[in-house]
């Protein structure tokens, strides 16, 4: 409720000044926020702001009088599905010239993809007040703490430099990621073998299907994304429906994901591209698998959880070369929320962050069923897939 303060007042037409006006915190209830009439709503870490109804409200209270104002002041967060993080992106569009938005004016002090994170110039350009008033020794020893203890960098990353990250540490360099993203034609591409990764959905979960290929020493990534529209209306990420927008995401009308619509979506991939194997989790497949198998395609069963291992480790290897070219801004979401768990003999198990999180990783699973059949199939040739010990 703190976080969000707005002013409400009225003015007579003919002397123009206020005759009533208040400054209240309001509920942070977006279902509690109908009929505002605000002149300026000021919203302190917009990052926190689980739902963006309240944001929603907010705008649509502020727009029933001439020159309102809203202001949002915020440090980053660790979700790149909040109505922050959203924010911040249009800011940055705003601020690069790729969006003409003469009501809007934001600015942003952070730390850059290749600024060193643990020296003074770093802190001193994402925090503007630095040579005023900080109290260096604290954010120092901050610092210091976060180079030496993983576990502290999250914090200090968001807190310190500005930097957004997907609920904590991220599996994959998110740096070097962000260095593959290009702008692709998958027309382009079909001459060359198709290496399908599925991962079919729960009743109102996320399906993705991911193509993968392999050309110049790199691998090319087009994943597919499947929602139920409802999900995509409900839900509290606030992206899906700009990623729907932007043709990212597949809207599949009702409340449940249709096999149907996703087996439709496969046998078209099937048809137009040279596909050497579609890769899949046994599980949820019903509806899928057995019209394929059928239907004479290469649907085969791939294994799970440890045994993916070296398909895993070849993904974080090809991001750690910058040997891997994506565009779409779904499968990075992905990875960035991608976990991984270690066994004794350093196999590893790509994983969420938490059982039934919303930060999903369906995507680099794709990905990686793919890889468990393209790896070996490298292998028999230059053998360059991984970096040299």
């Amino acid at each position: 409720m703190k976080r969000l303060i707005a002013t409400l007042y009225s003015l007579t037409p003919s002397q123009g000044t206020p005759t009533r006006q208040a400054v209240r915190p309001l509920c942070a209830d977006g279902n509690r926020l109908d009929g505002l009439n605000i002149s300026c709503a000021i919203v302190d870490e917009l990052h926190a702001i689980k739902k963006r109804l309240v944001w929603d409200k907010l705008i649509t209270g502020a727009g029933k009088r001439p020159s309102t104002l809203v202001i949002a002041i915020t440090t980053a967060g660790m979700s790149l599905e909040s109505i922050g993080y959203e924010q911040n992106s249009y800011c940055r569009k705003v601020l690069n010239g790729d969006i003409d938005a003469p009501s809007f004016w934001g600015c942003i002090w952070k730390a850059d993809a290749g600024d060193d994170p643990y020296c003074v110039e770093t802190l001193r350009k994402a925090n503007p007040c630095w040579d005023a008033h900080q109290d260096h020794e604290q954010v120092l020893a901050t610092m210091e703490k976060a180079r030496l203890v993983p576990a502290e960098r999250a914090g200090y990353l968001t807190l310190h430099l500005n930097q957004w990250l997907a609920n904590g540490d991220s599996w994959l360099d998110l740096d070097r990621l962000v260095r593959c993203r290009d702008t692709l034609n998958i027309e382009d591409f079909k001459d060359l073998p198709c290496y399908v990764g599925i991962d079919m959905a729960k009743v109102t979960d996320m399906a993705a299907v991911v193509q993968c290929f392999y050309r110049a020493d790199k691998l090319y990534v087009f994943p597919h994304y499947f929602l139920p529209s409802e999900t995509i209306a409900n839900s509290n990420n606030s992206q899906y429906h700009h990623w729907q927008e932007q043709g990212y995401l597949h809207s599949i009308p009702g409340p449940i994901i249709d096999p149907g619509y996703v087996l439709n979506f496969i046998e078209g991939i099937c048809a137009e591209y040279d596909v050497v194997t579609l890769n899949a989790d046994p599980a949820l497949m019903d509806g899928v698998a057995m019209p394929l198998a059928q239907d004479g395609q290469p649907i085969a069963w791939v294994p799970q959880a440890w045994k993916l291992s070296k398909a895993a480790k070849a993904l974080q290897s090809l991001v750690l070369q910058e040997r891997i070219r994506y565009e779409s801004p779904v499968w990075e979401w992905n990875a960035r929320n991608a976990r991984v768990v270690t066994d004794r003999n350093e196999n590893i198990y790509v994983c969420k962050d938490v059982v039934n999180s919303t930060n999903l990783i369906d995507g680099v699973v794709s990905c990686i069923f793919a890889l468990h059949s393209l790896v070996p199939s490298l292998y028999e040739g230059s053998g360059t897939w991984y970096i040299p010990e």
